[in-house]
């Protein structure tokens, strides 16, 4: 029986009960395939740009007996989705300047209706900037460990369109508020890619006004957690 690994059971729990959902880039279908199973959304359309995945996708809707509420279908995008009338939009497994682009082509989605679940593999800074620029709160995040670390972003729309710190864009405003022990594990693992980014930025005569900042919130950061961990004022 298929079962979700920890990256997209973080998805899966950001998805509203009894949605209508689209899955963008479905690959496998696993996550509309577990979520129709456990009876949390009432349909299901999965999309992919690819064949191969697709095909795979039907194998495993029909294997689990839910060819009758999931559909599939070959397309690039969701720009021309908009009869379908999803109640939430999940993308998983791309770039998040993928993500924002796909977003960009389908100006239906900006309606408060629909609940966004964005999963970007690299870049969730450029999602988040995309988002907080065309008015999509941020309604929630969760960081999550499989093989690596992913981040999940939910978000709606709202109109009003806001800011974000650097530390925010790049690690998220929620997940920030919220820390824990795999947060404290994140902040160490970017401290150290930061160091070596700076290192190489410096010796090529670049700017690394960036990389300070976000090296500067990660250590304040990390001495919290010490603090709070050995009950230090």
């Amino acid at each position: 029986m298929i079962q979700l690994d920890a990256r997209l059971r973080s998805a899966a729990e950001f998805v509203p009960a009894g949605a209508k959902m689209l899955d963008v880039g479905c690959d496998h279908a696993y996550l509309p395939i577990v979520l129709c199973r456990e009876g949390k959304i009432r349909s299901a359309l999965a999309t992919d740009i690819n064949e191969g995945p697709l095909e795979a996708a039907r194998l495993h809707i029909a294997e689990a007996g839910l060819a009758s509420k999931i559909e599939t279908r070959l397309c690039d995008g969701i720009r021309d989705l908009e009869t379908e009338q999803p109640d939430v939009i999940t993308i998983c497994g791309m770039g998040g300047e993928l993500i924002a682009a796909i977003l960009a082509e389908a100006p239906w989605i900006r309606t408060k209706k629909i609940t966004l679940v964005l999963q970007p593999m690299t870049h969730a800074h450029d999602l988040r900037a995309w988002l907080a620029a065309n008015g999509f709160g941020i309604k929630d995040e969760k960081i999550s460990y499989t093989d690596r670390l992913y981040q999940t972003i939910c978000a709606c729309f709202t109109g009003r369109p806001y800011t974000l710190t650097l530390p925010e864009l790049y690690y998220g405003k929620k997940n920030i508020e919220r820390g824990g022990t795999l947060f404290s594990e994140w902040m160490r693992e970017q401290q150290t890619i930061l160091l070596r980014k700076m290192k190489a930025r410096a010796t090529a005569g670049e700017p690394v006004s960036a990389e300070t900042e976000l090296l500067s919130f990660i250590e304040n950061e990390l001495k919290g957690a010490r603090n709070d961990s050995t009950g230090v004022l």
